[in-house]
């Protein structure tokens, strides 16, 4: 079982509006919020494969009397792939409220964010250096972008002979494992839960304003958490925040108990470690120790693209946005392609007593009439679910399996290290990526320009001889590779 348990109550409506949420970004042109990093064996899969997968998950955490959706890595990645969408929904609610709601509600949930104290130390320790942090910083990230280049090449010369593939053996006993949760628990809890009083006392939402919209998924994710009141091992409803709170980390954190440690169980360590890996980024590159990881990753995503293509009807291509949106919408919403299907599905629900806009976690029902009827129309079914005429062929290009290229991390995807335009606070960096060429020095850090280069020398020399001497100490740039992926691994 994947699941130990279906979902339920207020996280179970958490969950579907994720899904439904699914059925839009998906056909988004210019974004990959449907495909997060942190979960490359599902954001690596062309948007028609995410959807399918979105959609067997759906049924098997929300349908009381559907089996549990199958234990398999690629449906057991898209569930974790749902929930990390989540998180990235709540890190833009966090950094776009400003100017969107009243000081007082922003002094709030800043408090509350200020209670996490011990990660906060974490963060400023991270700095602390014999000289500049930020020349730190930038000297690191161009030695792993630099060597992440060279191993990228390395790799694919190499083709299967990186070695296999073993999850990293955990030294750690359950006391061990037991003090970190308890750790986690005392960042979450510190200071004790808010009060009902105080809950009670949060002034009503103006519908004219723009609060409930700038709250949105933190108010259904604090609904989720404060139904949470027999957790084990500890219950999410003493959580120190509500709605408010300004810290995406506490609210992550809250929300993998929620939905991925009490409830994501993968048996076996090598599945368990491709579904948890994390982003595949420079430091991945960076770091020889992981070829095998990559080389698995990349076959593994290989071999399902292969076989879903070979099933892939693209005479169905909105099949499973409508199964998402007959389960989970709460609005009626479609392009003109699929409107006559949608009117059909809504008269099918009134019949049955079925108000969408009210009965909204009766899924299994839900699901039955989307079965009645989801072959009575198939005009439409060719085209995205919210595809407007003018972007017919756009997305149908898009659509298609075997053309899709996922926009994950290129180590050859460089742009100049040049100060751009701009002076003083207003200074933007250069962000051109053509005709690039290395310091001649250091033959590591790139600029597009002859100009580039002379207005950012008077910072580049003082790392420029430090990076020549480190550029050919693989070993030194592969324990940086490390330290940063160790830190970049933690949900702010």
């Amino acid at each position: 079982m994947p699941l130990k348990t279906k979902l339920r109550g207020a996280a179970a409506r958490l969950f579907a509006e994720i899904c439904e949420e699914y059925i839009n970004i998906a056909e988004e042109l210019e974004s990959c919020r449907d495909a997060p990093d942190d979960v490359p064996l599902f954001s690596y899969l062309s948007p028609q494969q995410r959807l399918s997968l979105v959609k067997d998950v759906m049924i098997g955490a929300l349908c009381q009397d559907e089996p549990m959706f199958p234990d398999t890595i690629q449906h057991n990645a898209a569930y974790l792939g749902i929930i990390h969408v989540l998180y990235s929904h709540i890190e833009a609610e966090v950094d776009c409220e400003d100017g969107l709601v009243e000081e007082d509600f922003l002094e709030e949930g800043q408090r509350q964010a200020r209670l996490l104290g011990s990660f906060s130390g974490f963060r400023s320790s991270r700095t602390s250096s014999t000289h500049d942090s930020m020349f730190d910083f930038t000297e690191e990230r161009e030695l792993m972008e630099y060597r992440a280049e060279k191993n990228h090449k390395k790799l694919q010369e190499r083709g299967d002979n990186v070695g296999e593939f073993k999850p990293e053996s955990v030294n750690r006993n359950s006391f061990e494992d037991q003090m970190e949760l308890f750790k986690k628990m005392e960042d979450l809890c510190v200071g004790g839960p808010i009060s009902k009083k105080d809950r009670d006392n949060i002034r009503p939402f103006d519908d004219e304003l723009d609060e409930k919209y700038a709250y949105r998924w933190r108010l259904l994710c604090d609904a989720a958490l404060q139904e949470d009141t027999a957790g084990t091992p500890f219950p999410l409803s003493d959580v120190n925040f509500d709605f408010r709170c300004s810290s995406a980390y506490k609210w992550n954190e809250a929300l993998n108990f929620l939905f991925v440690d009490r409830c994501l169980q993968i048996s076996d360590p090598k599945e368990r470690a491709l579904v948890h890996c994390g982003e595949i980024n420079q430091f991945t590159y960076a770091n020889p120790d992981k070829f095998p990881l990559i080389r698995e990753i990349n076959r593994h995503v290989d071999i399902l693209r292969k076989v879903y293509e070979k099933k892939w009807n693209p005479d169905r291509r909105s099949f499973d946005q409508r199964c998402i949106f007959a389960l989970t919408s709460s609005e009626i919403y479609c392009g003109p392609a699929n409107h006559d299907w949608v009117v059909a599905f809504f008269k099918k629900c009134l019949k049955q007593n079925v108000d969408i806009s009210k009965d909204s976690n009766n899924y299994q029902k839900r699901l039955q009439l989307f079965r009645e009827i989801a072959e009575e129309l198939p005009e439409g079914l060719k085209i995205p679910f919210t595809c407007y005429p003018s972007e017919v062929q756009e997305k149908l290009e898009k659509w298609q399996p075997s053309k899709f290229v996922s926009e994950a991390y290129n180590p050859n995807d460089h742009w100049c290290s040049g100060p751009g335009d701009g002076h003083g606070f207003m200074a933007m960096p250069c962000t051109k990526k053509d005709n690039l060429r290395a310091c001649t020095r250091c033959k590591v850090v790139l600029y597009c320009s002859r100009e580039c280069q002379t207005r950012h020398w008077k910072h580049h020399k003082l790392v420029c001889k430090r990076i020549a001497d480190t550029r050919k100490d693989k070993d030194q740039i592969a324990e940086m590779a490390r330290n940063n992926e160790n830190i970049a691994n933690i949900r702010f």
